[in-house]
């Protein structure tokens, strides 16, 4: 038996281990590293570990290990039912009472790869194996669970809906975040009601729709979400998609007035009742973050000019508006939202501005810290005016070249380099402020060109942004070495790899790595860098060899 002082020492070594353990729970390679140490640092490592697998970017096998793991924690019973897994023997610990973030996505694909890679079945047999073998492990994880704090439900959930009713809820008594993305069905909406009757701690809820025909089941969606807004203590961020056609959203904007008190993050997609939002959002007084991705334009003028009066979100600090069209009526919307932010908005996005919204940004945001336009090239000299008054720490630019064609505004896959003249690129590089420590390329500039920026640029950055991903050439990487090593600030350089045939040179790389400490690859399907405000990832270069 241990004496007091024994026990007191071992106490303390153990609440001293996990405090350090929690410190490194987002860095998951260092305590993959640190399983095999000790009994007692494997014992605190595994529940971090495994409360959320997937996310192990170290091991590229991981789904091998995972699913392997999961399915020799099923019963013999339930083994018997999978083919070659029968003789798996069953762990001592049980791995899946550990989850703590569901993601059916991610299970899915680790299945279908697991069965796949075996290559004995026929095509339909493989399809058959991976229903059932998802299946069991969805129902084992959340049968063991201690509690999911985050579910997240996209592709095929009809398995989830088709859980255990006690299971399902048991297993979600501690949910934090709860994101749902694809198309809402009869079982879906059901889902949302039991989810509303039964469960009240949801802080973090995304429901994300797909456009979809019948005036019934719509009514049903919008109904079901209602009752799940409603139901919850309280919401500090709301995603929300309005991609029903000919739907009254007000039952959903008077639901989340139930939490105006408590909400700081509310993005909308297809937005389309602009009235309603703005009914909303005159009694959101502590929202600080507020998203708008592909917006519809408001009915009239009248609404820019005088229906709003002195009105304002008081504490909004950041501003994000995307995936919208250069039309007249858009952007007096964008310019009307633009208006009611005050002077203490810290963060702004816009997909496109116009000589007028960039006199807008300079007359009504003196405090910007974080600034990211798309803007026409013919637009250049106006922001070229406005940049010497701001005090800028973080910039992203990204130019369309001069056209007509407004499909260019949201995706630019022509590669047509910026006419750029010496004039013009010395005006631009004069006009960064010298406040600004990172800046964003997201615009194609010819091989002289980028060379005599570079030489130009007189801000010591430290963070550069190439997220043009035609222009990834060794020569940029080199133009952006010599910078680097002139001013010797340059901590860290985040490039976009769209293509995999696409990328610099390890030889440059491995150059790079002794002038610049960490370079990171931007991960597909990102189109921002701001990860602070947009759960952007990267991969770290810097980390490989």
């Amino acid at each position: 038996m241990l004496k007091k002082n024994q026990y007191l020492q071992l106490l303390f070594s153990n609440n001293c281990l996990e405090s350090v353990i929690d410190n490194l729970k987002d860095n998951k390679e260092t305590l993959f590293s640190c399983l095999l140490v000790n009994r007692l640092l494997c014992k605190h490592v595994i529940p971090y570990l495994w409360s959320s697998p997937f996310d192990l970017e170290i091991n590229p096998n991981k789904h091998k290990l995972i699913i392997r793991t999961y399915i020799s924690c099923l019963r013999e019973e339930e083994k018997q039912w999978l083919i070659n897994y029968q003789e798996l023997t069953t762990p001592t610990i049980d791995y899946p009472k550990y989850l703590k973030i569901f993601n059916n996505n991610q299970i899915q694909e680790a299945v279908e790869k697991f069965i796949s890679e075996e290559k004995e079945e026929k095509e339909e047999e493989e399809t058959e194996k991976i229903g059932l073998l998802y299946k069991l492990i969805t129902n084992l994880l959340f049968k063991n669970t201690k509690g999911f704090t985050d579910l997240e439900i996209t592709r095929n959930y009809s398995t989830i809906t088709d859980i255990k009713f006690t299971n399902l809820i048991q297993a979600l008594t501690k949910l934090h975040t709860f994101e749902f993305s694809g198309v809402c069905s009869q079982k879906i909406c059901q889902l949302f009601k039991n989810f509303a009757q039964n469960i009240n701690t949801i802080q973090k809820l995304s429901i994300l729709f797909q456009p979809q025909n019948g005036q019934e089941i719509a009514f049903e969606i919008i109904l079901s979400i209602t009752e799940l807004i409603k139901s919850q203590t309280e919401i500090t961020s709301l995603t929300i998609s309005q991609y029903l056609d000919n739907c009254n959203y007000s039952e959903i904007y008077s639901s989340i007035n139930f939490h105006s008190n408590s909400l700081k993050f509310l993005r909308i997609e297809g937005l389309v009742q602009v009235q309603q939002l703005l009914n909303v959002l005159k009694n959101c007084n502590n929202l600080e973050t507020l998203q708008l991705w592909e917006i519809d334009g408001i009915d009239n003028d009248n609404l820019f000019n005088s229906n709003y009066p002195g009105f304002e979100i008081k504490n909004i600090k950041n501003l994000y508006c995307d995936g919208y069209y250069s039309n007249h009526s858009t952007l007096t919307t964008i310019r009307f939202f633009l208006r009611i932010c005050n002077q203490n908005l810290k963060m702004l996005w816009l997909s496109h501005v116009t000589k007028e919204i960039l006199k807008d940004i300079g007359d009504y945001f003196p405090n910007l810290n974080y600034l990211s336009l798309k803007i026409y090239e013919e637009e250049l000299p106006y922001l070229i005016k406005l940049l010497p008054s701001m005090i800028l720490e973080n910039f992203t630019l990204s130019i369309i070249p001069n056209s007509n064609n407004n499909e260019l505004l949201l995706f630019n896959n022509h590669n047509i380099a910026i006419n750029f003249t010496t004039s013009l690129i010395m005006q631009l590089t004069n006009s960064m402020p010298i406040t600004l420590r990172y800046f964003g390329i997201d615009f194609i500039m010819k091989k002289r060109d980028f060379k005599f920026f570079f030489e130009s640029l007189r801000v010591p950055l430290i963070q550069l942004a190439i997220l043009e991903s035609s222009i990834i050439y060794d020569y940029v990487l080199m133009d952006i070495l010599t910078y680097a090593k002139k001013y010797g600030t340059l901590k860290e350089l985040i490039y976009d790899q769209s293509y995999d045939d696409k990328n610099f040179s390890e030889k440059m790389l491995e150059e790079a790595r002794t002038v610049i400490p960490k370079i990171r690859v931007l991960k597909r399907g990102k189109s921002s860098i701001c990860k602070n405000y947009f759960d952007i990832q990267y991969y770290d270069e810097s980390r490989r060899n």
